[in-house]
């Protein structure tokens, strides 16, 4: 019954929480975060049972997306325009614009690298490459 009285609540409550996909994202990777933190504390103090092994990475995910979803609570989105496109920082899985910060998916963009041939000289080769950091200041 637990199971199914989380995504009905979400979905009647989330319609005036205005979250958008970015934010949606910064949630998630805070509660990533903590995850990963959580099992990082798992190796180090290396509990004796399995279901202290399990409980900690859980809660510290469980603290992260808390974590997440308050510091970002008033925070507005301001990555993307009126049609829900990102403007000058599109392409980028992070984002830094004026301050503020943005993850995003980032899109692969063809290009050519210069390669060595055995016969000494230099071909093109297609290959794609992807914007992990955009900044704007």
């Amino acid at each position: 019954m637990g199971g199914n009285v989380g995504p009905v609540s979400t979905a009647l409550l989330s319609p005036g929480w205005n979250l958008t996909q970015s934010l949606a994202r910064l949630i998630s990777i805070a509660g990533v975060i903590g995850g990963v933190g959580g099992l990082g504390l798992d190796l180090i103090f290396q509990p004796d049972g399995e279901k202290t092994a399990v409980f900690i990475p859980f809660a510290t995910s469980i603290i992260g997306l808390t974590i997440g979803a308050v510091t970002s609570r008033n925070r507005v989105d301001d990555f993307s325009n009126a049609d829900g496109a990102s403007g000058a920082l599109s392409g980028a899985l992070f984002k830094l614009d004026k301050g503020d910060f943005g993850v995003g998916i980032p899109t692969p963009m063809p290009t050519f690298l210069r390669g060595d041939l055995p016969s000494g000289g230099t071909a093109l080769e297609p290959a794609a490459s992807f914007t992990l950091f955009a900044a704007r200041f």
